[in-house]
């Protein structure tokens, strides 16, 4: 399998605490962290005008011929015993990120063994309307069997936030459908709080990007304020800790 190296500036819990911060004091709709903004990677519109995307939401994995390094995960191999000893710290110390769902399903199916020995994710459901949920299943999450810790980058528009407390996860619109049977497989896995994020920002909409390339850009106007996807970013948070052991059924007992 091909990786790629992650552009990012900061680590995804580093964002997680700026966005803590709030909203800014002038502006409801802004982040008060700056730090969020003024990514490194902009859009570039037809006049010539660069328009900043934010910072911590992978768009880096967009044109990634171009701007992604290549990562061919290895150890050195100066003897069998450091190879074998060195292979595990590998996938449990690096942070593996899935913006698309046949990523993530290639990856649960090629690398299971790998697969067992990850800690730490990061899921940036794009918004497929079927995709996430057939790739989310229990087979599929229950093979993290070591995973400690989900950060979960949601995009404003993806949800179709409602008035009435922001219940996205109770009969949400098809669209993001998913969003309520992920959070049901990853509460089958005991996540710590320290380790596990959930923040909802900025718009996304392909349609209105003339390249295609699906950014998350700052300076358009969300529809909901900082605090009220603050809110919604929480009640999924605390969901995604709720710890729901697996049931075992008899299938496979003789």
């Amino acid at each position: 399998m091909t990786y790629y190296g992650c552009l990012e500036e900061f680590s995804d819990q580093e964002i997680y605490n700026l966005t803590l911060q709030g909203a800014a004091d002038d502006n409801p709709f802004r982040w008060k962290a700056d730090e969020i903004y003024q990514g490194q990677s902009p859009y570039h519109r037809a006049d010539g005008r660069s328009v900043p995307s934010f910072r911590g939401v992978h768009s880096c994995d967009f044109n990634i011929s171009d701007r992604c390094p290549v990562v061919q995960l290895g150890v050195p191999t100066a003897c069998k015993l450091l190879y074998y000893e060195a292979m595990p710290l590998m996938w449990e110390t690096t942070t593996f990120c899935f913006s698309s769902n046949p990523d993530f399903q290639d990856f649960v199916k090629t690398s299971p063994s790998h697969a067992a020995r990850v800690q730490q994710l990061t899921l940036c459901p794009r918004g497929e309307r079927n995709g996430w949920d057939a790739v989310l299943t229990p087979q599929a999450v229950g093979s993290f069997t070591s995973l400690l810790g989900l950060h979960l980058i949601l995009a404003e528009t993806l949800l179709n936030l409602n008035e009435h407390k922001f219940n996205v996860l109770k009969n949400p619109p098809s669209h993001i459908r998913h969003l309520t049977n992920l959070v049901t497989q990853f509460q089958g896995l005991k996540l710590e709080r320290e380790r596990t994020t959930v923040w909802i920002t900025g718009l996304f909409n392909h349609h209105a990007i003339p390249c295609g390339l699906p950014m998350l850009l700052a300076n358009w106007k969300p529809r909901f304020t900082v605090e009220e996807r603050r809110e919604v970013a929480e009640h999924v948070r605390e969901k995604l800790l709720e710890f729901r052991p697996r049931r075992r059924t008899g299938r496979g007992r003789g």
